[in-house]
């Protein structure tokens, strides 16, 4: 009866610690994959943040401006300094001209752990 007990008492702790390990490697996984993702997401944005500072080449400030309150009615618009913000998307403008789009919500370039993609084309 004792080494019956016994044996129950180990393989319950033999089924718990793989249950334990299965949850470790199974929430490694998760996380890594969702890191990917959000490079992903991040890349997508810089990218999208690229087309359209070319897209916006040769427009002015104000046009920009204007059409952007046009399309986005009722967001919270804002402006600080030389960038036009859109809820969480700023439009910085340099002389009049769009150069460079940022986002509020993103870690600033130096702690990233990837090379930024550059904001205009050379």
């Amino acid at each position: 009866m004792c080494r019956r007990l016994l044996f129950l008492a180990l393989g319950a702790l033999v089924l718990g610690n793989l249950f334990f390990a299965y949850r470790a490697l199974d929430s490694g996984v998760t996380i890594t994959y969702y890191q990917v993702e959000i490079d992903n997401q991040r890349k997508a944005k810089q990218l999208l943040a690229r087309i359209a500072v070319i897209l916006a080449e040769g427009r002015y400030e104000r046009d920009l401006t204007q059409a952007v309150e046009r399309a986005v009615p009722g967001h919270v618009v804002d402006r600080e300094g030389d960038t036009f913000f859109v809820d969480e998307v700023g439009l910085r403008f340099e002389q009049g001209r769009l150069t460079e789009v940022v986002f509020l919500n993103d870690p600033p370039e130096d702690a990233q752990d990837s090379t930024p993609v550059p904001a205009v084309a050379p």
